[in-house]
Parts: structure tokens; C-alpha cells; sequence
């Protein structure tokens, strides 16, 4: 469900941030692409106005991984340094806050699983930009704006069209949580019923 506007106006005056921004929620891994998104993020920044890139989940020390290292070279490059927030493992109502804040979530990875974050942007109704693999397209159908997650140059242009798009009176996104838990439990009670009949 989403939070009332006190309570996320609360988390954005905690954390000093304003919108808009886009937000990544993953571990900091090499397979979830944060460098691609880095670099797509730096070359739409003239098309972005003041907008933010904010990333949440655990960070380890910069001089401890090579990965970190990386981002912090490509934010050196494209001179991102004000407009890349690493804010670190947050509590989930805060990030919860963020989402539901974000111009979009942006799902980067090479390979995934079942996205967690997905379905927290689904519940919440806010637009995901994801990496074209068959489980996000499985998770989001035809709801998300997908990219080559090699192509650095394709998520900037996503990031443009996000950034200028309205969304003013739109109908929801996604079915609503309660039906697609609904959706879920009588595919699985047909599962089980085939099963038993079988």
C-alpha cells in the first residue's frame, strides 16, 4: 500500500532529497549493472534538468570492492558526483517511501530472479525500466519500459522519456495486489487440483 504524503515527505526531508529522481534498490553486485545505469544516467544528465539517480542497499567500503570502485570512476566521468546519492541499507518503509517518490525504478541486472523489487513497484503503481530478460518480462508484461541491459545508450533514452513523461490521471499501471494474489492462488489451486486428478 502506499504511504501517505506526511510520512514520504518525512523520509525526503530526513534524507535532504527532493524529487524527482530515479531509484535502484539492489545489493551492489556485478550482475546488477549499476554501471550501465551509471553510464546511461550520465549521458542523458542534459536532458535530465536537476533530476537524481539515488541507489539503496548494502554498500561496501569503497577501497574494498572493485565493483564500487567502478561506479565511483564513471561518476568521476560524467561529472555526477551532486546528482548520485549511494544511501546505503535503508529501513524498508523508507525505501518504500523512495519508490513510491521515484520517477521510475530502474531494474538493470544481466540475470535475475524473481524481483522483489518489482513486485514492491507493482503494489506501489510506479513505472519500472527494466532490463529486457524474460523473467522481468514475465514479472511486468507489457507495463515496464525494457532495454538491452548492454546498452548503456538505450536506458538513457528511457531515462529522457520517464523524466518528460506526465502521468496525470492515468489509469493504475498494474492489476491491484489484491487481484493478482488472487490470480496467483487459483493458478495454484488448479495446479494442485490437476495434480490430484492426474
Amino acid at each position: 500500500n502506499r504511504l501517505p504524503a506526511k510520512e514520504v515527505e518525512a523520509v525526503l526531508d530526513k534524507r535532504k532529497l527532493k524529487a524527482p529522481f530515479f531509484l535502484i534498490s539492489n545489493q551492489f553486485h556485478n550482475h546488477k549493472n549499476h554501471s550501465k545505469a551509471l553510464e546511461a544516467f550520465g549521458l542523458a544528465k542534459g536532458s535530465l534538468g536537476d533530476c537524481m539517480l539515488l541507489m539503496t542497499g548494502r554498500l561496501p567500503g569503497k577501497h574494498e570492492s572493485s565493483y564500487i570502485q567502478e561506479l565511483h570512476r564513471i561518476i568521476d566521468k560524467f561529472d555526477l558526483s551532486d546528482r548520485v546519492k549511494f544511501l546505503g541499507l535503508i529501513p524498508r518503509g523508507e525505501q518504500i517511501a523512495l519508490m513510491q517518490s521515484s520517477l521510475s525504478v530502474i531494474q538493470p541486472s544481466l540475470f535475475e530472479g524473481w524481483s522483489t523489487v518489482i513486485e514492491d513497484a507493482k503494489s506501489l503503481q510506479v513505472k519500472v525500466i527494466a532490463s529486457d530478460l524474460p523473467v522481468h518480462r514475465e514479472q511486468l508484461g507489457e507495463s515496464a519500459l525494457y532495454f538491452d541491459p548492454k546498452d548503456a545508450e538505450a536506458l538513457s533514452r528511457l531515462l529522457i522519456r520517464a523524466a518528460r513523461s506526465s502521468e496525470d490521471n492515468l489509469p493504475p499501471r498494474y492489476r491491484p495486489m489484491e487481484q493478482r494474489a488472487k490470480a496467483s492462488a487459483d493458478q495454484l489451486l488448479r495446479c494442485l487440483s490437476w495434480r490430484r486428478d492426474s
